[in-house]
């Protein structure tokens, strides 16, 4: 259930694609305290990335484009873009995009991503709980099960609260993250697999009274390195997303429990949740 962002090949990236920081002062820039995800998104990260990313995200983008109806040269914010290959699928609809990420060894994959393709998007270095207000835009994303990434709930609501924000009004916002009552009826549970030169497992469960899933993954390389993570993330139901999309001031537009099924729900049989909204005014 964890979001994977691919790599790219090692090319040097574009003057136009290095990272940005977010403008404007930032009182608590050096003293966030650092999350399990400030280790899991490391310069390793790309050797436990899916073959299939870049197809994925390609469907991905469509799926939201079609939903949101998108159209060339709106303009998009991906919020916890990764390597950029989501952003990299807008940017190639003809979308104005930016991508915003906190971890720098992904950026950096990003930008090399954006160095290999003519189809470029600018990037952000910055928080997803505090987004930059210096521009609104047409559509803002939220793909891969990124929204519950930190401890307390009022910082994820603050995630999202911040998305409907810099939105234009009657701006649109999409929002993918896996399905908490799908996981509930598989976990606990063991998975493995195998990536670029080590092997990945992954042992979950879930915490009810907190609503969160947690993992504890060990990756060993050929080589030798072996890394553990214990990551936990907030696991959230359709009807508690739309909630809270309705407190940050986003009407929900739809809601689909897959990209092959648009427009339908199958409650705990989805493992997905798909959720779309739109700014109100």
């Amino acid at each position: 259930p964890v979001a994977d962002k691919a790599a790219a090949r090692p090319t040097p990236p574009a003057p136009r694609a290095e990272p940005r920081p977010v403008s404007g002062p930032n009182p608590d820039a050096g003293r966030r305290k650092r999350g399990w995800h400030d280790e899991v998104f490391g310069d390793y990260y790309a050797s436990i990335t899916p073959r299939d990313a870049d197809t994925a995200a390609e469907l991905d983008a469509g799926f939201v484009q079609r939903c949101l109806e998108l159209t060339s040269g709106m303009t998009l914010l991906d919020v916890a873009c990764g390597d950029g290959r989501h952003a990299t699928a807008f940017a190639a609809m003809g979308l104005d995009v930016t991508g915003l990420d906190s971890s720098m060894p992904q950026l950096l994959r990003s930008a090399r991503r954006n160095e290999a393709s003519r189809f470029n998007f600018d990037i952000l270095h910055g928080d997803m709980r505090s987004l930059p207000r210096d521009r609104a835009y047409d559509a803002v994303t939220c793909l891969g099960s990124s929204l519950g990434y930190f401890d307390s709930d009022e910082q994820n609501r603050q995630c999202l609260q911040d998305m409907v924000d810099v939105l234009k009004p009657g701006g649109k916002i999409a929002v993918q993250v896996f399905n908490r009552d799908y996981w509930m009826g598989v976990l606990p549970c063991r998975s493995w697999w195998q990536g670029r030169g080590c092997l990945v497992l992954d042992v979950a469960d879930v915490h009810f009274l907190s609503g969160r899933v947690r993992i504890h993954r060990t990756v060993v390389f050929e080589d030798g390195r072996q890394f553990e993570h214990h990551i936990s993330i907030r696991a959230y139901s359709v009807n508690e997303l739309g909630r809270l999309f309705n407190q940050a001031g986003a009407r929900v537009l739809e809601i689909s429990g897959g990209r092959e099924t648009r427009g339908r729900f199958y409650g705990a049989a989805s493992q997905d949740i798909w959720i779309f909204g739109q700014r109100e005014g």
